[in-house]
């Protein structure tokens, strides 16, 4: 069988571009959890990539439990924690990885 898109990492970035590329191209995402399901785990759904999934509803609890307000950041000038308040808006949020590949496939 022939794909015109391979992606290999089924993360946010890559489910996200897979989801949005299929409507256009024979696509197949990868992942390396040997066909067994996959675990609940969180990852941060950053707020620029919201353009990317328009028919994805954010305020589904059972994909988006909560926003991401603090995080720890480690830098030559920062070492501690960062407070989205400082920037006046949310970093993303905070995303249940399986529950959002179910619903995008």
């Amino acid at each position: 069988m022939m794909f015109d898109i391979v992606i290999i990492g089924s993360g946010i970035a890559g489910a996200s571009f897979a989801y949005k590329v299929s409507k256009y191209a024979k696509t197949l995402l990868l992942d390396d959890k040997d066909g067994k399901s996959f675990p609940i785990t969180t990852n941060l759904f950053p707020e620029h990539n919201r353009p990317f999934l328009e028919d994805v509803e954010y305020k589904n609890k059972s994909i988006f439990p909560c926003i991401h307000n603090k995080f720890n950041y480690m830098s030559k000038e920062h070492n501690g924690i960062i407070d989205s308040k400082d920037f006046g808006a949310p970093f993303g949020e905070i995303c249940y990885l399986e529950n959002l590949l179910k619903f995008l496939l």
